[in-house]
C-alpha cells in the first residue's frame, strides 16, 4: 500500500518544493512510499541543487516576466515549470527500489512509460550517455540522459533524484505543451534548439490533454508496474504548519535560492 497525493490546484513553486522535501522527511522516519502529482501556479524556474544561478538563468528576463525561481534539493539541471505535470516519489522501501540510484531511476521511468502507454504514447528509455552535457549549465531538456523517457528520440520527461542512505526523493517534469521561445530567452544563447531535442504531450497526441486525464493513466501505470494499491494522503494541521515553515524559511529565502 502506497500513499498518494494529487494536488489539483496549482501551487507556488516554493510550496511545491517544501511539500516534496517534507514527504522525503516522512519516508526517512518510516518505511513507506509516497507518490505525488502537482502543477505550478505561475511559470517557475527550478534549479538543480549545484547549479550557479548566473550561469544557468537570464535573470533580467526572469524579472521582466515576473517568473518565479526556486532551488531544488535534488541535482540535475534547470527546468521551466509551466503547462506541465510534475510527479514526485519518495521511498524508503529498498525491497522494491534497491539502494541504487540507477536502479530506482530506471524502475520509475518504466512505470511512467506504462502509464503513458495508456494515453496512447509509445515512450522509451534513453540509452545514451552524453558526458559533455553533464558538465555544462544547460537546461534539463537539452538532451535525454540515460534511462530518461523519450518519444521519437526527443526527451519527454526530465527527472532528478536525491538519496540519503536507503531513502530517496525523485521528481520530474512532463510538459503538456512546449515553451520553446520562453526557454530560449531564459537560458544561455548557446543552448541547442529545444524543439529538436524535447517534445510535449500535446505535440505527440496532436490534441489537447488535461491534468486529470494524464494523472489517471500515470497512477494506473504505477499501480500495475509495482503491483501496489494507493491510499490518499492528507496532511494533518501540524504537518501543514511544518510545510509552511519550510516554505517560508527555506524555499522563499534568497540565501537558499541564490546559494551558488
Amino acid at each position: 500500500m502506497w500513499e498518494l497525493i494529487i494536488d489539483y490546484r496549482p501551487l507556488k513553486g516554493s510550496l511545491n518544493m517544501a511539500i516534496d522535501e517534507f514527504i522525503f522527511s516522512l519516508v526517512k522516519k518510516e518505511k513507506k512510499t509516497i507518490l505525488r502529482f502537482y502543477q505550478w501556479e505561475k511559470p517557475t524556474i527550478s534549479l538543480g541543487y549545484f547549479q550557479k544561478v548566473n550561469e544557468a538563468v537570464n535573470l533580467n528576463y526572469l524579472k521582466e516576466k515576473n517568473f518565479d525561481l526556486v532551488r531544488r534539493i535534488t541535482g540535475g539541471k534547470l527546468v521551466l515549470h509551466n503547462k506541465e505535470i510534475t510527479y514526485s516519489i519518495a521511498s524508503s522501501e529498498v525491497n522494491i527500489f534497491t539502494n541504487s540510484l540507477k536502479n530506482s531511476y530506471k524502475l520509475i521511468s518504466q512505470a511512467l512509460c506504462l502509464g503513458l502507454s495508456k494515453i496512447g504514447i509509445n515512450a522509451q528509455l534513453a540509452s545514451r550517455k552524453d558526458f559533455s552535457y553533464l558538465s555544462k549549465s544547460l537546461p534539463c531538456f537539452s538532451y535525454p540522459a540515460q534511462d530518461e523517457i523519450k518519444v521519437n528520440d526527443k526527451k519527454l520527461v526530465g527527472s532528478a533524484q536525491k538519496r540519503e542512505g536507503k531513502c530517496f526523493l525523485q521528481h520530474g517534469s512532463i510538459p503538456i505543451e512546449g515553451d520553446y521561445e520562453i526557454l530560449k530567452e531564459l537560458t544561455s544563447k548557446l543552448t541547442p534548439k529545444f524543439e529538436k531535442n524535447m517534445i510535449s504531450l500535446k505535440e505527440i497526441l496532436c490534441r489537447d490533454i488535461n491534468f486529470s486525464e494524464v494523472i489517471s493513466c500515470l497512477v494506473q501505470g504505477f499501480k500495475e508496474f509495482f503491483q501496489v494499491e494507493f491510499e490518499n494522503k492528507t496532511f494533518s494541521d501540524q504537518e501543514k504548519k511544518e510545510i509552511l515553515i519550510l516554505q517560508k524559511e527555506k524555499y522563499e529565502s534568497p540565501s537558499w535560492n541564490f546559494l551558488f
